[in-house]
Order: C-alpha cells, then structure tokens, then sequence
C-alpha cells in the first residue's frame, strides 16, 4: 500500500515518470503513455536518454503528463484504494 500511495502522490501533479522497468515503479508507470520504463536503469546513460527525451519533446512530456495524473485519480485515488484494501482484507477471513 506505501508504494501505491507513494505512486498517486507523484503522478497527481501530471508529470511524466522516468523508472526502471523492474518492480512496482515499472508496474505503475505505462511505458510511452504514463512515462518512460529504462530497461536498463543502472545504466547511466540510458536513464539520461529517457530523460532528454521527455526534456526536448515539450509536447510528448505534456501529453505524458495529463495521462498520468488521469491515471492516478482514476486508479490511486485514496477512497478507491481503502475500497480495495477493505475488500481484500474482507476475502481474507
């Protein structure tokens, strides 16, 4: 629940994310829709690229942008996710 709150919180403002594609950052990140997945995030320079990429292209990072924080109140938005938390936990007992 950390990450996915952590996540809503970054993608409300509208700004395109930049994350390695492995793990829950890759999850919530919709690669050329949300933002860009770095297949190889420890690789410097392709992580540098992903984000060049979003600097010169003023039109893509806005439309980048506007899909994440969609995504985020459609998806993360916090009575949606105690919802789905309660449900969950309802399943459980």
């Amino acid at each position: 629940t950390w990450f996915i709150l952590r996540e809503r919180d970054r993608l409300f403002p509208g700004v395109p994310q930049v994350a390695g594609a492995s793990g829950g950052a890759g999850e919530a990140v919709e690669d050329g829709v949300t933002g860009v997945l770095v297949r190889r995030p420890t690789e410097a320079n392709d992580v540098a690229r992903a984000i060049a990429g979003l600097l010169d292209d003023p039109a893509r990072r806005a439309r980048m942008g506007e899909a994440a924080r969609r995504r985020a109140e459609a998806s993360f938005d916090y009575d949606l996710l105690a919802s789905r938390l309660a449900k969950s936990l309802g399943d459980m007992m």
